[in-house]
């Protein structure tokens, strides 16, 4: 969907200002673009429909102040889009013309720029450069069913051209209001990445696409290897994500959550974690936030799905387990045996033979583990329980799901 906003942001427009506002002005959607030059005395602008902007100089009014208001008033009235006055012949713009654009929300612009083919043209090829490349709404709700590996691995390549054999995804809601175009967003987000891409090599891809009003971005990197096991690999592949961040981050204009860096034939799990770290983000004002960095957060979205329960509890287990592992203790067993006691302290300390002290400084170590500190027990359990079922229920294999917005809840 290209806004009004996007337009506005083309190299054809120069000095833009609005000279009728409306609420969500920058917002409104432009599916064509159509040139006023004559008055509305032959068919009341029945040409003009909703969703084309109107680009004007009001030229055939010769400063006739009673027809300039009629001809922006019948205009408006028609529902288009928007109205762009071109400040040749110094527009007249009236109160009447002013209320009815708030009434109708229909804005109306003056600008310096280029004549109205360049315009034209401009606006017309980006509409149609948004429809046929940058627009991925349909695949993208298409890539997040279920599918064989294979499918997602054709898709991860034909939704988002990522070539390598391991997938990263970022989701970027922007903040910048009605005024922010995402289009020239994208645009300089892609020219940024190019430049990541040039200079890591193992970075094979990294491309920018639109999900409704939400930017993902698909980063593929040359690792088959997997990052833990070879160290090597494991630190290129930090550094890759790590550049691919400082892009996303350094604009500072929208709320972004990443994904795992997961095998391509799992890259619709690691868009659904993006996705559920970007509403949380948004949420919580945070310039950035990875799935890993959601704690308590991931397992309150994986109760949704059967697939991102297995995902969160399969990565709360990770965490105790690789604890037990460096610290010699018994986290796991505490916990498997605080949900068989039903979130008893006193009772799992019987069960497991130890202090009831032992058990509670237990069960902190565990919450700083899950990510917050000041859990109470109660909500402990309904934590660990989860964890519980989804690495139970799944064997232990991680999945994952991702939202694209309130719409498709």
């Amino acid at each position: 969907m290209v806004t009004i906003a996007d337009v506005l942001a083309l190299p054809a427009f120069k000095d833009v200002r609005i000279v009728a506002p409306c609420e969500g002005a920058g917002r409104r959607s432009v599916r064509n673009v159509g040139i006023l030059d004559c008055p509305p005395d032959l068919n009341g602008y029945s040409n003009y429909f909703p969703g084309e902007l109107i680009l004007t100089n009001l030229g055939f009014a010769s400063g006739n102040e009673r027809l300039s208001e009629r001809s922006l008033i019948t205009l408006i009235d028609r529902h288009v889009a928007g109205v762009a006055i071109k400040t040749v012949y110094d527009p007249i713009i009236t109160d009447a013309v002013r209320e009815e654009s708030s009434r109708e929300g229909v804005p109306v612009f003056a600008y310096d720029g280029a004549y109205h083919e360049e315009v034209a043209y401009q606006a017309l090829d980006l509409i149609r450069r948004d429809s046929e490349v940058l627009d991925k709404t349909q695949q993208i709700r298409g890539f997040l069913h279920p599918r064989s590996d294979e499918e997602t691995c054709s898709q991860v390549l034909s939704v988002f051209g990522a070539v390598g054999p391991r997938v990263w995804f970022v989701v970027a809601e922007p903040r910048g209001g009605d005024s922010l175009s995402l289009l020239a967003t994208i645009s300089s987000l892609q020219r940024s990445l190019d430049g990541v891409v040039a200079s890591l090599p193992q970075v094979t891809s990294a491309n920018v696409v639109r999900c409704e009003r939400r930017l993902v971005c698909a980063v593929s990197v040359s690792q088959a290897g997997v990052p833990g096991i070879d160290p090597v690999e494991a630190e290129s592949e930090r550094a890759a994500l790590a550049a691919v961040r400082d892009v996303f981050v350094s604009g500072g204009q929208a709320y972004c959550g990443a994904g795992e860096c997961l095998d391509a034939a799992r890259g619709d799990l690691c868009l659904r974690e993006a996705m559920d770290a970007c509403e949380v983000a948004a949420g919580k004002r945070e310039r950035w936030l990875g799935w890993e960095d959601l704690g308590e957060a991931a397992l309150s979205a994986a109760a949704r799905d059967d697939a991102l329960l297995s995902r969160a509890a399969a990565m709360m287990w990770a965490r105790v387990e690789a604890y037990d592992e460096r610290n010699g203790t018994e986290l796991v067993e505490t916990v498997r045996s605080f949900v068989g006691c039903g979130g008893e302290v006193s009772a799992t300390a019987q069960a497991m033979f130890q202090h009831p002290n032992t058990i509670r400084y237990r069960l902190r170590k565990i919450k700083s583990l899950v990510g917050d500190e000041e859990l109470t027990d109660r909500r402990l359990l309904v934590i660990a329980s989860l964890m519980s079922l989804g690495v139970q229920g799944h064997d232990g294999q991680a999945a994952g799901i991702g939202l694209l917005g309130e719409s498709e809840r």
